[in-house]
């Protein structure tokens, strides 16, 4: 049976939130209305559009306790910095960044890097100054203080796993008997992977490697399977007992990883969509990666995407036909319409 897996290689100051009170009991918080804002909210700040994209960010805040969203490549609290930034309010700017940076940005596994905060042009205006030279001084120790806060034995917990749902699917990837051909300290067999599958077993046959026969493939994917099944069952009990682990929460985001080796879209449907669903809700979840753990499962069985979260190698979005209700899918769970969706992306560029 053809098998389909990806490898991996996630405190503002009072002074900045005194426009921001929340009308929002504790515990109430709704992160999916929170989205359908913020989504609004990021257009109107690509556009340049920073009164409105403040307005909105407000809006957002509103559905929550005031946190704003943060997962890997994604903070929130940095676009409401950079909102600020467009409206020349440099000490609000400054005390959002300090906000993103406490919950993650920067972070190793967040997709973003503190020292491009320089050449942000919205910024420019803040950058010689001293109150940006004492900030960018202090982004080290605001560092070392989202390091401290974060829970290490989940975190330790996460990585084990990751490590383990990784390590037979590399040997199956480069084709051989040995666990770490990745790690190898040679260019030419690292990069082997990308070659067709007989150079590739031609090249790493010369450098002593044993390469797989079909049964010892065969056998590998019942390991798999059988981490697989550990790693799901562990994950669901600690969600159900502890809510989603989030970058802010063990520095980072590796949930998604292993949802995408569920057996079956009916095991989503019925088990893990309604968990994570209310994940998204509680601002524990991005609304993306809830519905790429349904359209990477339909791609995997040759169906339709249902929420269009997944794109093709060549561009564009892998197997998708917008369906008449797709939009209110995509809105239900958080995600943009798909002429916002496109509109971002273009925007983007």
């Amino acid at each position: 049976m053809k098998r389909f897996f990806f490898l991996l290689p996630l405190v503002a100051l009072l002074c900045s939130l005194t426009a921001f009170r929340s009308n929002v009991p504790n515990g109430n918080a709704n992160y999916i209305e929170y989205h359908r804002y913020a989504n609004k909210a990021y257009i109107a700040l690509l556009e340049h559009r920073f009164n409105d994209a403040l307005t909105l960010y407000k809006k957002a805040l509103d559905q929550t306790n005031q946190e704003a969203f943060t997962a890997s490549y994604y903070n929130d609290n940095y676009r409401i910095a950079a909102t600020y930034a467009g409206l020349k309010q440099g000490k609000s700017a400054i005390a959002w960044l300090r906000k993103a940076i406490l919950s993650g940005y920067g972070n190793e596994n967040s997709g973003q890097e503190l020292k491009t905060l320089n050449q942000d042009t919205l910024f420019a205006f803040l950058q010689n100054t001293k109150q940006w030279a004492a900030f960018m001084a202090d982004t080290t120790k605001l560092k070392q203080q989202f390091d401290a806060s974060l829970d290490k034995d989940t975190r330790k917990m996460l990585v084990d796993m990751e490590d383990l749902d990784q390590l037979h699917r590399w040997q199956l990837m480069y084709g051989t008997m040995e666990l770490t051909p990745n790690k190898y300290p040679n260019d030419t067999v690292h990069n082997a992977i990308y070659l067709p599958k007989e150079q590739k077993a031609a090249l790493l046959k010369r450098y002593g490697f044993t390469i797989l026969t079909p049964a010892q493939e065969d056998s590998i994917w019942q390991i798999i399977d059988k981490t697989d099944s550990i790693n799901l069952n562990k994950l669901y009990s600690y969600i159900k007992a502890n809510g989603a682990p989030t970058l802010k929460k063990v520095g980072c985001s590796v949930v998604s990883t292993f949802m995408q080796h569920l057996p079956d879209l009916e095991t989503i449907e019925t088990k893990w969509f309604p968990l994570m669903y209310e994940e998204v809700k509680k601002g524990n979840f991005a609304p993306y990666n809830l519905g790429t753990m349904v359209d990477y499962k339909c791609l995997s069985k040759y169906k339709n995407q249902r929420y269009g979260t997944m794109n093709s190698p060549k561009g564009g979005l892998a197997n998708f036909t917008p369906q008449s209700n797709t939009d209110s899918l995509r809105v239900s769970i958080g995600l943009p319409t798909l002429a916002d969706y496109y509109k971002i992306k273009e925007l983007e560029q």
